[in-house]
């Protein structure tokens, strides 16, 4: 799929705090800038998986993968966490994933969807079904945290199924990883998501092959002086 560029200015206009640099490497043309400028993927035409304010890209409080991080660390369990391997600089747990709060988050993007043209009910049974198969498939996985010991902090999570299994009865899944990894801003300061790979493979009604792979990086962080926020840019894979 294609690769696009793109920088998060917390200090641009509310409306544009998403720029998008390239995609495969060469600059954008002016049709394609106007079609990201209205929301929309601007090779497949389809809206972007993202609010105004970044928020579906995994932007909260003005950091780039603040959403997706709280979501995956969510994931972790009050009590739980099993110690499998143990280095000088790391340690490693295994968990059974919890991911309440990531349900959460998808529950609330379809109730405040703006494009969404469906009914308060409709809207409220499609979060019920999308909570229900989020709780479903992440059931079939298991969790590993690797924290690094100078810090200390979350250096990665990782979600994976151990088998293959099957989802509503018609789909497949013999591969779903989801690869997270963190570092700070700078020394001793924030941890923040530097990477989110999510690899998914399957079949669907028996025939259809799913082979999806989104591989997103975080980098070039910078203070932002004047309000003492951060700006990054974003480079996404898929």
């Amino acid at each position: 799929g294609p690769t696009y560029l793109e920088r998060f200015n917390p200090q641009a206009p509310a409306q544009q705090p998403w720029q998008l640099l390239s995609i495969n490497g060469e600059a954008p043309t002016a049709a394609q800038l106007k079609t990201y400028a209205n929301g929309k993927d601007p090779v497949t035409g389809y809206h972007l998986a993202k609010a105004q304010d970044g928020t579906r890209l995994g932007i909260s409080h003005n950091t780039p993968g603040d959403l997706k991080r709280n979501q995956l660390i969510g994931c972790l369990p009050a009590t739980g966490l099993t110690k499998v391997a143990e280095t000088a600089t790391t340690v490693t747990y295994s968990f059974k994933p919890d991911c309440s709060a990531l349900i959460a988050e998808v529950k609330h993007d379809i109730m405040t969807d703006k494009h969404s043209k469906k009914s308060l009910a409709d809207r409220q049974d499609e979060a019920k079904k999308s909570a229900s198969t989020i709780r479903d498939l992440f059931s079939h996985t298991t969790g590993k945290l690797v924290i690094t010991k100078a810090g200390p902090y979350i250096q990665s999570v990782q979600l994976k199924n151990p088998k293959p299994f099957t989802e509503m009865h018609v789909v497949n899944i013999k591969s779903f990883v989801v690869n997270d990894n963190f570092a700070p801003v700078a020394p001793g300061g924030k941890t923040v998501l530097m990477r989110d790979d999510v690899t998914l493979h399957g079949t669907a009604f028996i025939f259809k092959t799913i082979k999806q792979h989104t591989d997103v990086s975080f980098s070039d962080f910078k203070q932002v002086k004047a309000k003492s926020k951060t700006a990054a840019s974003a480079a996404a894979g898929t």
